[in-house]
């Protein structure tokens, strides 16, 4: 009975131990990983990431078009040459030679020191095949140094030209000019007007200009001292058509600051007097009163023409 016990109590705590070990292990395993069937979801297989070639190349950058102009610019002007000449008048006409000239090309003046004087100076013609483009006369300029500049239409410039302005001078025809010595007339010359010392505006006539006016400065002592120097110097002068053309004779500003002395100022003025025929006319003395102006006019000088003049 004793020995039954002791094999019945043994065989417990075989059991016992048994189960011990048991919990023991399922505590310390990790769990197993959940399936399909636990988890709901389709399992995705695990691929491994490709290795790398050495082959391989980066793409190249991707270059975008340049945006093109639908109308490009004209090229800007060039100047290759220019001369100069001077109409009757006494004012400026340029001739450039260049390219790149349109229709909207202008031409500016610029001074040595830089100022830019007058307006813009459009041109009258321009030709091809070389590009020769003729300015208007041009009055607001006088002697002197200057730059003168291009700008097209498309507001491009071209580079700066140098050009010398010596003293305008006005052309006079050449003419043969045949005097017969009987024919001058004997009378003694005279001459009127009205005289002041500070006239701005002086009317000629009744012979040659350059000595009607040398005839004003005798009868008007003092007046040399005076005399401004923007005077305007009017004659009427007779044309192939027999007409009188009514002239003006004058320094412009720019002309006005390169005189240097009152010396000066009446050698500039005679030489544009000079082989100009002031025509006698009853015209003259109406036309100076109107103006409150100045005027000699003369009988008895020779006129160009080898006859002696008369009032008409």
């Amino acid at each position: 009975m004793t020995k039954m016990r002791f094999n019945l109590l043994g065989f417990c705590f075989f059991l016992i131990c048994l189960a011990f070990s048991m919990v023991s292990c399922a505590t310390t395993s990790a769990p197993p990983e959940p399936t399909s069937s636990q988890s709901g979801q389709e399992a995705i297989p695990k691929e491994p990431w490709p290795a790398p070639h050495a082959d391989v190349q980066s793409a190249p950058p991707v270059q975008c078009p340049e945006p093109k102009s639908e109308t490009p610019l004209a090229n800007a002007p060039t100047i290759s040459s220019v001369t100069q000449s001077v109409a009757p008048d006494g004012s400026i006409i340029f001739t450039i030679k260049g390219s790149g000239i349109d229709n909207g090309t202008i031409l500016e003046i610029h001074t040595a020191s830089g100022k830019r004087i007058g307006n813009d100076t459009v041109f009258e013609k321009i030709s091809d095949p070389v590009q020769t483009a003729i300015t208007k006369p041009i009055t607001d300029v006088g002697a002197g140094k200057y730059n003168i500049i291009l700008k097209n239409s498309a507001g491009q410039y071209s580079q700066e030209s140098k050009v010398t302005i010596h003293e305008a001078k006005v052309r006079i025809p050449e003419a043969k000019v045949t005097i017969r010595k009987e024919s001058l007339p004997k009378s003694t010359e005279q001459c009127s007007g009205e005289f002041s010392k500070k006239p701005h505006v002086l009317y000629l006539g009744g012979g040659e200009a350059e000595e009607v006016f040398k005839r004003y400065l005798s009868h008007n002592a003092g007046v040399d001292k005076t005399l401004p120097r923007d005077i305007k110097i009017k004659f009427y002068e007779k044309k192939e058509t027999d007409n009188l053309s009514l002239q003006t004779i004058a320094l412009n500003d720019m002309e006005q600051m390169f005189v240097e002395s009152q010396e000066d100022f009446f050698n500039k003025i005679q030489k544009r007097l000079k082989g100009r025929v002031a025509t006698p006319t009853s015209l003259l003395v109406d036309d100076a009163s109107r103006e409150k102006a100045d005027y000699c006019q003369c009988t008895g000088l020779p006129l160009a023409t080898g006859t002696s003049n008369g009032k008409k």
